[in-house]
């Protein structure tokens, strides 16, 4: 059998590919290149065309993430983004209210001489560290690309 070895240049003039796309495939597919290296067919149209077992497995494994993903949500470990909000806000707006609510509740145990006084500091600590807990809040669902499918 004979087989054709070219170089790198002369298989993108053959086969009417881009020199820079083709090397970039065959780095991709771990071929080492140099200058004046001559490359068979077999490994030129592998890293064109991609490995047909590889690809049969990534897909397998695709698909076995998927099915392991579906059996998650079916036995309650998963939930959507909507079941989030929902939950996190049945957990939040409790910590919130009471938050809220304990510059009159506690502003007379806090300074029995002048409870005014008390509230209003107390007033302003929840108004100043509402929104940094709104903030910490926000930044790590940003940060938390699994929020979308999370674990409760």
């Amino acid at each position: 059998m004979n087989k054709q070895k070219l170089t790198l240049n002369a298989w993108s003039v053959a086969l009417g590919l881009d020199f820079h796309t083709l090397k970039k495939r065959l780095l991709a597919a771990g071929v080492e290149i140099k200058p004046r290296k001559t490359y068979c067919a077999r490994v030129v149209f592998r890293a064109w065309t991609g490995d047909k077992e590889q690809a049969q497995a990534r897909e397998a494994n695709a698909r076995a993430e998927i099915l392991e993903h579906k059996l998650r949500i079916e036995r309650g470990e998963l939930f959507s983004s909507e079941e989030w909000d929902k939950r996190f806000n049945q957990f939040v707006m409790p910590i919130r209210a009471r938050l809220l609510s304990m510059p009159a509740e506690c502003a007379v145990n806090c300074n029995p001489a002048d409870p005014q006084f008390a509230r209003a500091a107390l007033d302003l600590w929840v108004k100043e560290n509402l929104p940094k807990m709104r903030e910490a809040v926000e930044k790590a669902n940003s940060s938390n690309d699994d929020l979308k499918e999370s674990k409760l």
